[in-house]
């Protein structure tokens, strides 16, 4: 790493429907103790702090809406209730189930999609000139997002990257036609609860789900996404933060034991989060500088159970009071500031 050059601040957001609302509260907690070592009138938000952010599923709403929207957390904690209140009303008819691999319930959704779009589009409205903005509209933003989402044609089924700045190591054909409000759609488009996101480019028509299906812990597309924008040399810092442990299946009747299945594969981050530790902790660009933030005690909670909205804030403050977390806290924050102290010491 060049002298001059300080760590990179690297961002994961796992996918959780409504405990994503964890995250925020994790993040609040993360950013509270990071401010309280700054002067007081240099507060900063996740935008001006993370070099990038990357999402899945309602974390990549999250991602979205601190990274590109630049919302603070505060903002973005009253958005996502009212965006959770909003979405997850049942539509008043069942569901089939179509077994066509990754689609899990492909044809009608649980919930209303156009009650989702129409709720992202007044949470972008509110902090932009249109609902209608694109989703790249700054090639070289200060803080880079980028959502996962599956892409899946007539020919093939494959993870897709969303981002909100250019790319230049990848061919990426598809961001620049996203509108922001369609890049929340596309990696929040969970096939048991909400309809895919349709993309019509002349006579190709492709369908984006929720990429929490294959990357719902993001944290090594984070890593391997920053090495191709910034190399293979400079430092890294990076927070994986998740949405608590994975629920049990909410699903019933002759499609549960399928369905129940894949939704625990598609929901449970657990093994990305182990595998990364066990494969990328030691090396050289993190040096150990990896930490995983993520509540136990919510398994019980649903995707869609937006009423349990106070169990779920509990159980994530009783995490970050807990004795174990606030040591990796304090190490976490440690790290992320140290070079800061060293470029004080210099001036």
């Amino acid at each position: 790493m060049a002298s001059d050059e300080r760590p990179l601040r690297l961002l994961s957001l796992d996918g959780g429907g409504i405990r994503g609302l964890s995250i925020i509260y994790i993040l609040q907690d993360v950013m509270r103790r990071v401010n309280l070592r700054r002067s007081k009138d240099e507060r900063l938000e996740p935008w001006q702090y993370f070099d990038m952010i990357g999402g899945t599923s309602t974390g990549g709403i999250i991602a979205l809406m601190l990274g590109r929207l630049k919302m603070s957390l505060e903002e973005c904690e009253r958005a996502y209730l009212d965006l959770s209140r909003e979405i997850f009303t049942p539509r008043k008819q069942s569901y089939p189930f179509i077994g066509r691999g990754v689609d899990l319930v492909n044809a009608y959704g649980k919930f209303d999609a156009k009650v989702l779009e129409n709720a992202i589009k007044k949470i972008i409205e509110a902090r932009s000139t249109s609902p209608e903005v694109e989703l790249l509209s700054n090639p070289e933003p200060e803080c880079k997002v980028f959502v996962c989402a599956i892409q899946s044609s007539q020919h093939d089924t494959t993870p897709a990257l969303l981002r909100t700045y250019k790319n230049d190591s990848v061919a990426d054909l598809i961001s620049k036609k996203f509108k922001l409000w369609e890049a929340c759609r596309a990696t929040s488009a969970a096939s048991t609860f909400f309809d895919p996101l349709v993309i019509h480019d002349g006579p190709i028509s492709s369908y984006f789900l929720d990429g929490g299906l294959m990357l719902n812990n993001p944290v090594n597309t984070v890593f391997k996404e920053a090495q191709e924008v910034w190399g293979r040399e400079r430092r890294m810092s990076l927070i994986s933060v998740g949405a608590g442990d994975a629920p049990s299946g909410q699903f019933h009747g002759n499609i549960k034991n399928v369905v129940q299945g894949l939704a625990k594969i598609a929901t449970d981050s657990r093994t990305a989060a182990e595998q990364f530790y066990s494969t990328q902790l030691g090396h050289p660009q993190l040096a150990g500088n990896y930490f995983r933030l993520n509540v136990s005690g919510m398994a019980t909670i649903g995707l869609e159970e937006h009423k349990l909205c106070g169990e779920i804030e509990h159980a994530t403050q009783y995490y970050l009071q807990s004795g174990e977390t606030k040591t990796k806290l304090e190490q976490c924050i440690k790290e992320l500031l140290e070079p800061e102290r060293q470029e004080y010491d210099r001036g």
